[in-house]
């Protein structure tokens, strides 16, 4: 028995390595729209923000892996490396943000690459839903890419006010 237990522990061991350690949520608030108002959330809230009432968006296992991957190979910008922060996230207990500037570096490839990530998480949280489509091309990464396939503006009724701060939590499917 002793040796079936060791053997297990060998296998299960060897058979994974750091990168396969993986988190079950990413915690999201952003402020919706082109910025026209408020141009962004203070940092103190982000970091005292209490997660109660979420919207929860399942992403598929390829999608929820890219976003951790793009935070651990520093294609998101950290809490001290942005100042206009509209999108907050949370992964891994790590505070990234996505402003409405991506951070220049020398390497514009980099750059492109940041962009394209913001896009891509903007996307999937439904970021743009909530811009008329007629504002949509204010953003240089639309300009860029186009508007997301799966885009649908969510119309709000007159009577129903409108949530200045949206929480979200990313889950795998």
């Amino acid at each position: 028995m002793t040796k079936s237990v060791f053997i297990i522990l060998c296998l299960l061991l060897t058979s994974c390595s750091g990168s396969c350690i993986k988190f079950d949520e990413i915690k999201i608030i952003y402020l919706p729209g082109t910025g026209d108002y408020p141009t962004e959330i203070p940092k103190s809230l982000f970091l005292n923000f209490c997660y109660k009432d979420n919207d929860t968006i399942y992403l598929s296992q390829e999608d929820f892996d890219s976003i951790y991957s793009y935070a651990s190979n520093g294609l998101l910008d950290t809490l001290k490396d942005q100042s206009n922060a509209r999108i907050f996230l949370r992964i891994n207990n790590r505070n990234y943000m996505i402003g409405e500037d991506i951070k220049l570096t020398s390497n514009k490839y980099d750059n492109v690459d940041k962009l394209r990530v913001q896009y891509f998480i903007k996307d999937k949280i439904g970021y743009y839903n909530r811009i008329d489509k007629n504002r949509l091309y204010d953003f240089r990464e639309v300009r860029i890419w186009g508007i997301p396939h799966n885009y649908h503006y969510e119309v709000m009724p007159d009577d129903r006010p409108k949530k200045e701060i949206y929480s979200l939590i990313l889950l795998r499917k």
